[in-house]
């Protein structure tokens, strides 16, 4: 059966599919047995990955490898999310969460949007919010004006701090957005031949465990990434070559806002290009390549990015107390909204 067949197995009222595992090992890398941790049962990988039992089983011989302890076979989350994106069904839980991305890469979005407003909601999470620490949060902006108003929960407005927002605890930031997609042709031979490189050497965008992100020696040697490992990489590459580049923080908007990461590199032209490592592997090993040139989104900015002008060495929130300074989680969701609505939903 084919990657589009149904079964009428189902878990969780999910329609089940007999997915054509072919080729699967060279789409994904494993996650290195020293960092697999099994700790998704079967049930919740078909789930995940709304496969047949006969499926899964394919999918065990063509590179799966379980791990087996005192609680039964279990599955590593990574490899399975990494086996659900590669699947190339649409009908993965994961690719319905990277939708956004995948249709832009895969080249099936109905009309290519140059521009969206987003209204989003950001929240900060500290250790000790009784502290009554103030906050130092670097709002969703792409360095223009077109991030549009900002205002707290609490009623007012924030004050500023460069390019940060200063927010009082317990309180959270709205506001809209517009984000614009755009293409930037690279000038440099340089910067082309660089990316290239990086591109050639088979690096593939996979979620990866939380001890091999800090481990990079370790994915760059298996070829794994997420894009933060991914930028570093990269990154590493241009500056290398005395290349001036930075690695930005913002999120991917779709079912649930996802932390993303990109670079920004300045052309000979004096301008910054964005070069995002993560799209571009998407890009080559999801295409498929037939419909679409990887390489012509070198430099582009997709609609569904949302931007903040944090720099990968900082964090998108700080707490300040009078003891000291500490970065702090954020939790970041948003909804797209038609134009004229924009000034509306800000103060919602």
């Amino acid at each position: 059966m084919t990657a589009g067949s149904v079964s009428r197995d189902n878990v969780a009222g999910f329609k089940l599919h007999d997915i054509d595992w072919h080729g699967i090992a060279d789409r994904v890398i494993w996650v290195p047995e020293v960092y697999r941790r099994g700790t998704l049962d079967e049930r919740t990988v078909r789930r995940i990955l709304r496969c047949t039992e006969r499926s899964l089983a394919t999918l065990r011989e063509s590179g799966l490898t379980p791990v087996k302890g005192e609680a039964g076979t279990r599955y590593d989350a990574c490899d399975i999310r990494n086996a659900a994106l590669y699947s190339g069904t649409g009908a993965t839980e994961v690719e319905a969460a990277m939708r956004p991305v995948l249709s832009r890469v895969r080249g099936r979005a109905s009309t290519p949007l140059s521009h969206r407003h987003w209204s989003y909601h950001l929240s900060i999470s500290a250790p000790d919010p009784a502290t009554g620490a103030e906050y130092a949060v670097h709002p969703p902006s792409d360095g223009t004006d077109a991030e549009g108003e900002v205002t707290l929960t609490n009623g007012q407005r924030p004050r500023r701090s460069g390019k940060r927002i200063l927010v009082p605890g317990g309180t959270a930031i709205r506001g809209v957005i517009r984000t614009s997609a755009s293409s930037a042709e690279l000038l440099s031979p340089t910067i082309s031949g660089v990316v290239d490189k990086f591109l050639e050497s088979g690096f593939r965008w996979h979620f990866v465990p939380a001890e091999l992100k800090h481990d990079p020696q370790a994915a760059s040697a298996v070829g794994m990434g997420n894009c933060e490992m991914l930028s570093l990489v990269l990154c590493d590459q241009l500056t290398a070559v005395g290349l001036a580049a930075e690695i930005y923080r913002g999120w991917v908007a779709g079912v649930r806002a996802m932390p993303h990461c990109w670079i920004e590199v300045y052309d000979i032209d004096g301008k910054p290009k964005i070069i995002d490592p993560g799209v571009l592997t998407i890009a080559k090993y999801l295409g498929p390549l037939e419909a679409t040139d990887y390489r012509s989104l070198i430099g582009t900015k997709l609609e569904v990015i949302i931007p903040t002008r944090c720099t990968l060495q900082e964090s998108i929130a700080t707490a300040i107390t009078h003891r000291a300074n500490f970065p702090c989680d954020v939790r970041f969701q948003c909804v797209a909204v038609p134009a004229g609505d924009a000034g509306t939903r800000r103060h919602q």
